[in-house]
């Protein structure tokens, strides 16, 4: 088994210790609150926004037609995955109880 050199402690024991503390909950499912969900959009609607430009510009050629395209995808996108992210929230498949 290993040990630590500085604590002596095994594997085991360390992880005994930490299921002692309050703080540590490995198994908990938590619900995201909608600021959180919001939040989650629009960071991932950044990077998909400059990859969708990317490519668009890629076939295009023209900033300004990929840009209208971009954006307007953009928007429709993030509504979906905002409506995503709190369907799945109510689904209880893959959820467990402490």
């Amino acid at each position: 088994m290993w040990r630590s050199s500085q604590t002596h402690l095994t594997v085991n024991q360390a992880a005994v210790g930490l299921r002692r503390c309050k703080s540590y909950r490995p198994h908990t499912m938590f619900k995201e609150i909608n600021s959180r969900s919001v939040v989650k959009s629009i960071v991932w609607r950044i990077i998909a926004t400059l990859l969708t430009w990317s490519v668009v510009y890629f076939f295009n050629g023209s900033v300004g037609d990929s840009l209208k395209i971009t954006l307007w995808a953009a928007g429709f996108s993030t509504v979906a995955y905002y409506i995503h992210e709190r369907i799945w929230n109510k689904v209880g498949w893959g959820k467990v109880d402490d």
